[in-house]
């Protein structure tokens, strides 16, 4: 570099002697000047810079789609404009931050939004499918034309991130605007038969400079219930009210919560909910059959007697078929036994029956048995109890009994002669069998059921909590000898188990589910000794006895099968439903032949519907009936189930049709932009003016790593043309055409004369 130096130098000189001679020495000196001036930068290019930088191994620009909301209310808003002006900022900043954007305006995926509706929810289930994992932004200002349904369960979680949402919600409303709404925070209501109820509800408001008072009335159907007025004082946006409301007939009720609409409140799509409430029957009618006297049945009947809830009728057997007084049956105080009533009768007044050390081959005729079996099978309630006369040979082979009874034994039915019915039934029974041994001693065990039918009969979790309790009670003595029966594979459900002296484990209460109904057999008469026993407490004993009942009587708060969200959609030529069904029996429903489904009171057959599983016990049904229902049509889904693994369960819920709106009904929805953003976990940002300043800000967040995706190598190279990164060196190349002015001018100055 130094020997090229000296020869430009020298090449320099040489230049500029020969100017001289040629130009003179002041125009020849100026010129050799200007050449040198503009000949340096090229000559500093000789002398490279060395500069270490990154170099990124991959280069990656993702997009970034975008959905525009362009529906009439936006317009009319002046909202699409600053979204558009938005729109054109982010362009701009994925220039320097390595994004593209791909944009979807709303009206270029649905004809209906030039007619003046949003159908926001149907587009962007569909949009969607296409984000995958890429970053998302939504401009809307939440308006949708069927605004009282949900919005698509497709879209949850997709704005969810791992350290930032990649989902963001840009969205518009109009605060100036006065609008009142209800909201309830339970979807089913719960209430006993002749009982008052307190519903409570939610009221919001959208101004909050003023005090307003408004007034919310609750009705069924055509029938007024009841009307709460309330007032938002200045600064009050929300209000929690109480309304009471007056009993109601037993059964499902579909109940509307309606905010009655403001003087100037101009949006009313929001101002009215609707609920499910259950009424539950206030009194259970309980038969109680105890076959002869004894320390368990005075305890269990205290127990029902102390419930005000149960309407006892008990029967204790103090005369056997084969006693004979040799005198007028009016002369004795002890009735007969009222059996040709109550089994042809009064049965089914009864929810539930409790057979305790009964014998039905003894003291009831064959119709009466098959009456009392079916009263079981179409979903009453039995609780058994063991004892010396129960479980006799003629029980379990030649009763009706035998038929849901949850276990089998060797050996073919006995023909019995009706006569036999008036031998006594000695307490020294046969060997053989489930016989009872008054001086067997056990301790209490919890039995190991799956987790399956465990969740079917969840009295079995109730029975866990008294389990400590057990282990400190005395032996307790007296029990069947379940060991030498066969229970039936799947129907039945393992509870309880008796560990013996001699380390033997024999079942001691099992649960079954015979036709539709629900059957808790203890095969043992002395859990009385647990309310007399000074080391557990005898709210033990009764706690058990209700968790047992509360199980047959289907009152427990796990339900089998409960439906929930029942979702109704009228189309061209059908209406579509979608509901979700929660529950233990739940995970039966890929078993078609098991189950009946009835919607607005069309049958639908259980093979045309869609069944999908959520979860081991959450499942979502999908359908439609062959109709075109009304928009605001109030109607119920009816869900029955009949399986050997659980007999019978009935779920039902009410819903409406939702109504369309227009742009117009429904300008804005703050209500909408919170639970669309709560279902996709997206990040929300609802403002007047922009978005400007919040959603670059997440841009720069989600994006951080888009553009060049690490790692990246730092590299040392050489920079021949550092030396024109600066401005003022262009400068320098005006001096060419000054040399050439200077070496030209008599040639500029010279006139020619022809």
């Amino acid at each position: 570099m130094n020997q090229l130096l000296v020869i430009g130098t020298i090449a320099l000189l040489i230049l500029w002697f020969g100017w001289i001679l040629l130009y003179g020495l002041r125009r020849g000196s100026l010129a050799l000047i200007l050449r040198v001036i503009w000949i340096v930068p090229l000559v500093m290019t000789f002398f490279p810079e060395i500069v270490t930088v990154e170099v990124p191994t991959t280069v990656s620009v993702k997009p970034i789609h975008v959905l525009l909301d362009d529906s009439e209310s936006m317009k009319q808003g002046g909202w699409l404009a600053k979204g558009e002006a938005t729109i054109e900022n982010l362009k701009e900043e994925c220039r320097r931050v390595g994004c593209s954007l791909k944009i979807t305006r709303l009206s270029s995926r649905s004809e209906v939004v030039n007619s003046g509706y949003t159908p926001l929810d149907e587009v962007l289930s569909s949009w969607s499918y296409e984000l995958g994992s890429d970053p998302w932004v939504v401009f809307t200002d939440g308006g949708n034309q069927k605004p009282k349904i949900e919005w698509s369960k497709p879209l949850s979680g997709i704005g969810a991130g791992e350290q930032w949402p990649r989902g963001y919600i840009a969205g518009y409303v109009d605060r100036t605007l006065d609008n009142v709404w209800i909201e309830t925070a339970t979807d089913t209501l719960f209430s006993f038969e002749g009982k008052n109820m307190v519903v409570t509800v939610d009221i919001h408001r959208n101004t909050t400079e003023n005090d307003l008072p408004v007034q919310v009335q609750v009705a069924s159907g055509e029938q007024h219930l009841a009307t709460a007025n309330v007032t938002f004082r200045k600064g009050d946006g929300q209000i929690a009210v109480e309304i009471p409301l007056p009993p109601l007939n037993r059964g499902n009720h579909f109940v509307s919560i309606e905010a009655l609409p403001t003087a100037t409140e101009k949006i009313l799509w929001d101002n009215r909910v609707h609920r499910n409430v259950e009424v539950l029957p206030n009194t259970i009618g309980v038969l109680h059959l105890l076959g002869s006297p004894s320390w368990d049945g005075r305890f269990v009947r205290r127990y029902l007697k102390s419930e005000p809830k149960y309407d006892l009728i008990s029967f204790f057997i103090l005369r056997d078929p084969v006693d004979h007084q040799l005198t007028n049956e009016r002369e004795l105080s002890l009735i007969p036994f009222p059996v040709e009533r109550l089994f042809n009768q009064e049965l089914p007044n009864f929810r539930s029956v409790v057979l305790q050390n009964f014998s039905l081959y003894q003291f009831l005729e064959p119709s009466y048995q098959k009456n009392l079996v079916n009263f079981v099978k179409n979903g009453g309630g039995l609780l058994f109890i063991g004892g010396p006369r129960a479980l006799n040979s003629s029980d379990y082979r030649s009763s009706a009994l035998a038929s849901i009874l949850p276990f089998e034994t060797e050996g073919s039915p006995i023909k019995m002669n009706p006569l036999s019915l008036l031998r006594p039934i000695p307490l020294s029974q046969n060997r053989s069998g489930p016989y009872y041994d008054p001086d067997l001693k056990f301790k209490v065990e919890a039995a190991q059921p799956d987790q399956q039918s465990r969740d079917l009969a969840n009295v079995y979790d109730d029975w866990l909590h008294f389990m400590g309790d057990f282990q400190q009670a005395e032996t307790l003595q007296g029990l069947h000898h379940m060991e030498n029966v066969t229970f039936k594979e799947k129907e039945y459900t393992p509870l309880l188990n008796a560990r013996l002296e001699d380390g033997r484990t024999v079942p001691l209460a099992v649960a079954s589910y015979p036709g539709k109904g629900r059957a808790l057999w203890i095969f043992s008469d002395s859990f009385w000794r647990l309310a007399m026993d000074p080391s557990v407490s005898r709210k033990v004993y009764y706690d058990f006895l209700n968790s047992s009942m509360t199980w047959l009587l289907r009152q427990e708060f796990r339900k089998p099968a409960s439906l929930q969200e029942l979702s109704l959609r009228a189309e061209d030529t059908k209406t579509s439903f979608s509901v979700f069904v929660h529950g233990p029996a739940a995970g039966y429903l890929a078993e078609e032949n098991t189950w009946d489904v009835s919607v607005c009171g069309f049958n639908v057959p259980y093979r045309s519907l869609l069944v999908q599983k959520l979860g081991s016990q959450s499942w979502s049904i999908s359908g439609s009936i062959p109709a075109v229902l009304q928009g605001g049509t109030i109607c119920s889904m009816v869900l029955q189930g009949n399986h050997t693994s659980f007999g019978s369960v009935e779920a039902r819920v009410g819903g409406q049709v939702p109504e369309t709106y227009r742009d117009q009904d429904v300008p804005f929805s703050l209500i909408g932009l919170e639970s669309l953003a709560r279902l996709t976990q997206a990040s929300l940002s609802v403002e007047e003016n922009n978005h400007d300043t919040s959603l670059l800000e997440w841009v720069g967040r989600v994006t951080g790593s888009m553009g060049v995706t690490a790692p990246s190598e730092r590299k040392s190279m050489t920079d021949f043309y550092w030396v024109f990164k600066s401005w003022w060196i262009y400068l320098l190349f005006l001096a060419i055409p000054g040399e050439v002015l200077v070496r030209r001018w008599p040639h500029l100055t010279t006139v020619k004369r022809t």
